[in-house]
């Protein structure tokens, strides 16, 4: 899965809901909060697992995202890194708004 790009990835915040994706079908990681895909500013190096080239990635953040003002820029900061990464041919996408 996680190196067949023509697989669609959620990235979820929380390893429960990663379980219950990836037993319903759904390609899923989990993140332990939407701050931890990275440390020290640079992503963390088990993302390098992950074959990112032209696939479409989702990030799933839990439900308060659109509650909590800080919430909100680590939501899309995954996807400004992305800028440079859709040159290689990958796509990040952040969820759409209730």
């Amino acid at each position: 899965m996680l190196s067949d790009p023509t697989v669609p990835l959620l990235v979820t915040e929380g390893e429960k809901k990663a379980l219950r994706a990836n037993r319903d079908g759904l390609a899923c990681v989990a993140v332990g909060g939407l701050w931890s895909w990275q440390t020290a500013g640079r992503p963390i190096a088990d993302l390098d697992r992950i074959d990112w080239v032209a696939r479409e990635t989702v990030i799933v953040p839990d439900s308060d995202v659109w509650t909590r003002p800080d919430l909100i820029q680590p939501v899309f900061a995954p996807r400004q890194g992305a800028r440079g990464a859709r040159r290689e041919g990958r796509r990040a996408q952040a969820p759409a708004r209730p």
